[in-house]
């Protein structure tokens, strides 16, 4: 199926339907690489953007309402480590924060 997103690494994978994703955020840790994290229901895929293929992403990304391609390209070239997340379908409750006090 063409819209969707489909990752296998040699420790895990999986898949997630781009007209189901919740959300999406860039994750980059301190050695400098750096991979998207998409979520689907109970399903949490990550990425690493040097992955193969991993360049095709950026045209699934923008079929997301309200993402732009400026956005992706910023988040994706930010030096800095830790977490953005560049877009979540309205109403989704990430259960992560919620979990926070």
């Amino acid at each position: 199926d063409e819209r969707r997103i489909l990752s296998m690494g040699p420790t895990h994978g999986g898949a997630v339907a781009i007209d189901e994703l919740q959300q999406l955020s860039l994750r980059r840790l301190e050695d400098g690489r750096a991979a998207w994290v998409l979520v689907e229901g109970d399903t949490l895929l990550v990425i690493p953007t040097e992955a193969r293929g991993a360049d095709a992403l950026f045209d699934a990304f923008t079929v997301l309402p309200g993402l732009s391609a400026q956005a992706i390209l910023a988040a994706r070239d930010m030096p800095q480590p830790g977490t953005t997340r560049l877009w979540a379908r309205e109403g989704y409750l990430d259960r992560s924060r919620a979990l926070t006090p």
